[in-house]
């Protein structure tokens, strides 16, 4: 499973590469605009009224985070990319700013801890990216574990995108919500987020939108440190 991850990587990157060819290529340059304002759903996320500079992790974001720099809260994004390195390469190549805060460090979901330490942010996010992980089930609980105590993580992802795309790439994993449950599986494994998280973080909600007419699954968790051991 490892070997296919690490191939699926390759296919990521060449994603990319053929994006940043396409008319929508100045949709990247967007990301780095320093007008863009934060995502308005994680804007919501932060504390409203805060004189402290917010914290917000960003798991997993591509080339560059598409979160949006601007706020009436001071704030930190940091990203966290696998191909981060490789990511440089293609956007020099294409003139666009690698010096920016939202480009990526470099490091895998799966290892946020040895990277960031414990208690780091005030908000952790992953867009479109669990299932792309090469073990979601501790990605999510490292990403409970670099979170502060009281702090928010919120993930969306495609439903059952592993199964959408027959395994291919880096889409080894499916995530599903079913019955106001989210279950994290594949062929002959399946793991409810409930167990996952169980005495990491408290489900604060899950609901379902759609997306280019395909379910996109999105949960919310809340920290609660006392548990963590």
């Amino acid at each position: 499973m490892k070997n296919k991850w690490e191939n699926g990587l390759l296919s990521e990157l060449g994603y990319w590469k053929w994006t940043m060819k396409q008319p929508c290529y100045g949709e990247m340059k967007d990301r780095d605009s320093k007008n863009k304002p934060l995502d308005s759903f994680v804007r919501s996320l932060c504390p409203q009224n805060t004189k402290e500079k917010i914290k917000i992790l960003d798991v997993g974001c591509g080339p560059l985070s598409p979160l949006g720099l601007v706020s009436d809260i001071q704030i930190q994004i940091i990203g966290v990319d696998p191909l981060a390195d490789r990511y440089k390469e293609m956007l020099i190549k294409h003139s666009v700013n690698t010096n920016s805060e939202l480009f990526p460090v470099q490091g895998k979901a799966e290892s946020l801890v040895l990277l960031f330490g414990n208690n780091m942010f005030d908000v952790t996010v992953s867009f479109n990216s669990l299932d792309h992980m090469a073990d979601p089930l501790v990605a999510i609980r490292q990403m409970t574990r670099v979170t502060k105590h009281g702090g928010v993580i919120y993930v969306w992802c495609y439903e059952n995108e592993g199964l959408f795309e027959d395994y291919k790439g880096l889409h080894q994993w499916n995530v599903e919500l079913k019955d106001n449950h989210v279950f994290v599986w594949r062929e002959n494994y399946r793991k409810s987020l409930d167990e996952i998280v169980n005495g990491f973080a408290e489900i604060k909600k899950t609901w379902k939108s759609k997306k280019h007419n395909k379910d996109i699954v999105h949960f919310i968790l809340t920290i609660d440190k006392k548990e963590i051991v």
